[in-house]
């Protein structure tokens, strides 16, 4: 419907048609790698609630101005804005982190992916529906399907903003009482109750998150919620807390950027000109699939949060059905079943992996401790990924149907050997929830 809208537009055409609509994706694409670093900026100074319901508007007057564009860089710059609200999962993840009990982080995190999972399949079972009532995009009719379908999305994002101010908190301090967080979590928590040691509700004082001994004034302005001794051994000895935290944030976006990486290079961004160029689909059979992946994935992603298995576990499984997705399209000979198959498990892998790794993310660092600028800079590494995946894959597709084409499986081994020289520094020992 996008084309089509691009194409029967006046600034459109046939001849500027696919300019046109290469400008238009190109700036969904930029504005949806850009927008999570201001996101998190604003979330830790004025709070996610606020951010919330800010892009939410920002989204229902982007649907307005796409119903109205009437030149391409205005319709451009609309469809751009129109993609910021999935910008924000960085920000989900410090909210979740603050606000959701560790036991149920990881299910949060698939369950808000299945909510969104669910719109992207009911999009398009709403396109014809559109279509057959008002016209299909491109027609000279006003309004089209295309222009009330924007008009729709307007009045949803203004309904979700409304119900967004109202239901989410507002902003907390991060110097809270954390005695109960250390009753839940900590290995002093234990200590504390056996030794009778008074908390924070009958002393007003404020406790170290790692040895629940309290924090004098200064150490409390710094919302780690540790004290010296703790910050500088929160490793190890000798292991400060700012390394660790360096360390294990660059570690767990490298896994990300390889995994996605070679599912780019290898499956999704490969998947189009593959089945058209060697099996010859048409745009009905790309679709169907399509269709058929957005259902499953709804269906898969509710499924795991109900089994509540470990998030370890999840994100082990999830990185090897990246190795998998890849090495089943990829491997010699070139089969349509195993297109199918490839791209069905690389969709799943990407769903499959993000709720669980940000989960273990959480739990490594502290909720406490969590900040959007960390939980942006996570999000943002499968992005980079994806961009370098996309951007190798015309150098793969040239070797499609050769061994040369399994090469792209090499990122997400190599991410799978580091992500289990790595298992025990994510152990859910005494990692601080």
């Amino acid at each position: 419907a996008l084309y089509l809208e691009v194409e029967g537009a006046p600034w459109g055409g046939e001849d500027m048609g696919p300019v046109v609509y290469s400008l238009v994706l190109t700036t969904a694409s930029v504005v949806m790698m850009v927008a999570p670093v201001p996101l998190g900026v604003w979330a830790d100074w004025r709070g996610e609630r606020e951010v919330y319901v800010g892009i939410t508007l920002v989204g229902a007057c982007a649907g307005v101005i796409l119903a109205f564009a009437n030149n391409a860089v205005v319709f451009a710059l609309a469809w751009g804005l129109l993609n910021v609200p999935p910008a924000i999962r960085g920000v989900r993840a410090a909210f979740f982190a603050k606000h959701v009990p560790p036991a149920e982080l990881s299910r949060a995190s698939q369950l808000a992916s299945s909510a969104g999972l669910a719109g992207g399949f009911a999009g398009p079972l709403l396109s014809p529906l559109l279509a057959g009532l008002f016209g299909s995009a491109g027609d000279d009719r006003w309004p089209n399907g295309f222009v009330v379908g924007g008009l729709l999305a307007a009045a949803a994002h203004g309904a979700c903003a409304g119900a967004l101010w109202k239901t989410l908190p507002p902003p907390i301090s991060r110097e809270v009482s954390v005695y109960s967080r250390c009753e839940e979590g900590s290995p002093a928590a234990g200590e504390v109750k056996r030794e009778g040691k008074l908390s924070r509700k009958s002393t007003g004082d404020v406790c170290c998150e790692k040895c629940c001994g309290s924090l004098t004034a200064q150490q409390r302005q710094y919302g780690t919620l540790l004290c010296d001794s703790c910050y500088d051994n929160f490793g190890g000895q000798r292991y400060s807390f700012k390394s660790y935290r360096l360390h294990t944030l660059v570690g767990f976006c490298a896994l990300a950027m390889l995994l996605e990486s070679s599912v780019n290079a290898g499956v999704i961004a490969a998947f189009q000109p593959v089945v058209v160029r060697h099996f010859h689909w048409d745009s009905t059979e790309i679709a169907t699939v399509n269709m058929a992946g957005a259902g499953l994935a709804v269906f898969i992603s509710v499924c795991l949060a109900q089994l509540r298995l470990p998030e370890r576990l999840q994100a082990a499984g999830a990185a090897l059905i990246y190795l998998a997705a890849v090495l089943m399209f990829t491997l010699p000979p070139l089969e349509p079943w195993k297109a199918v198959v490839g791209l069905m498990l690389g969709l799943k892998a990407q769903i499959l992996f993000m709720a669980p790794f940000t989960a273990m993310f959480s739990h490594a660092i502290g909720r406490t401790r969590v900040t959007n600028r960390l939980t942006t800079a996570l999000c943002l590494a499968p992005l980079v990924g994806a961009a370098l995946g996309t951007a190798a894959a015309p150098w793969f597709v040239a070797r499609a149907g050769q061994w040369g084409f399994a090469w792209a499986a090499a990122p997400a081994a190599l991410a799978i050997c580091g992500g289990a020289a790595g298992w025990n520094r994510v152990a859910p020992r005494d990692r601080f929830v």
